[in-house]
């Protein structure tokens, strides 16, 4: 890049090439310029990092399972959020909701069926046996109740017994002593032949030898059968 004499060919920048010889290098990636006769990098693009190293020669692009979204020389690629899927380059696919911080992704909270991983990089989804109805990075996937099913995991719960609504409680734990705000089903009456179970959680049919003929909105227990009764099916007949 210089002319006169007394001067050297260097060597072919990493990241360039020079398959022409001369003065002629093509550069696919990166911005360059010169600096004292000689190519230097200058940044490398959204999805690709500088090459480890004193020399900074080369802009790689970032593998799958990596991301980088910033731009320079002084950013590496970063592992993929847990939960998403990366690629490779910026391309980032995100469960919940994100934001961008200093040029990575921070989550903001995750979706209603999910909860936050232990270091708030990922959602995950409820397993069988567990829901969640909240919407945040506090809430934890909690056991079915025992009047429910949540087989499929993640917010869907089907209820064959009982009037059940969504109330919202204050959840304190070793690691919110304050307490958080979480949603959570509530099992509010159970219908007539049925009674709550010790648990509150459940509808239990009432046995052979007593009944129940009114909805129960609290933990009455069956009645024992009336003297001249016929309760053997148990539940509301006599």
């Amino acid at each position: 890049l210089q002319s006169g004499l007394g001067f050297s060919c260097y060597t072919c920048p990493t990241g360039g090439d020079c398959g022409r010889g001369g003065d002629q290098t093509t550069f696919e990636v990166g911005d360059w310029t010169v600096e004292a006769f000689m190519w230097a990098l200058q940044s490398c693009p959204s999805g690709y990092a500088p090459n480890t190293g004193s020399t900074k020669d080369e802009c790689i692009r970032c593998e799958a399972g990596t991301y980088s979204l910033a731009e320079g020389l002084s950013h590496a690629c970063l592992p993929c959020p847990q939960g998403g899927t990366c690629a490779g380059g910026s391309q980032v696919q995100l469960d919940g909701d994100w934001k961008l911080v200093d040029n990575a992704w921070e989550l903001t909270y995750c979706p209603s069926g999910s909860q936050a991983t232990t270091a708030k990089d990922g959602c995950v989804v409820c397993a069988a046996g567990k829901y969640s109805l909240s919407v945040g990075l506090d809430q934890e996937c909690k056991p079915c109740p025992a009047g429910g099913d949540c087989i499929e995991g993640g917010n869907v719960t089907a209820f064959a017994v009982g009037n059940w609504n969504v109330v919202t409680v204050l959840d304190k734990t070793p690691e919110h002593l304050d307490g958080v705000l979480d949603k959570r089903w509530n099992l509010s009456s159970c219908p007539a032949g049925n009674v709550f179970a010790t648990s509150s959680d459940a509808c239990v049919r009432c046995e052979p030898g007593f009944f129940s003929l009114g909805a129960r909105a609290s933990k009455t227990p069956c009645l024992p059968c009336p003297a001249g009764g016929d309760c053997l099916a148990g539940g509301n007949v006599v």
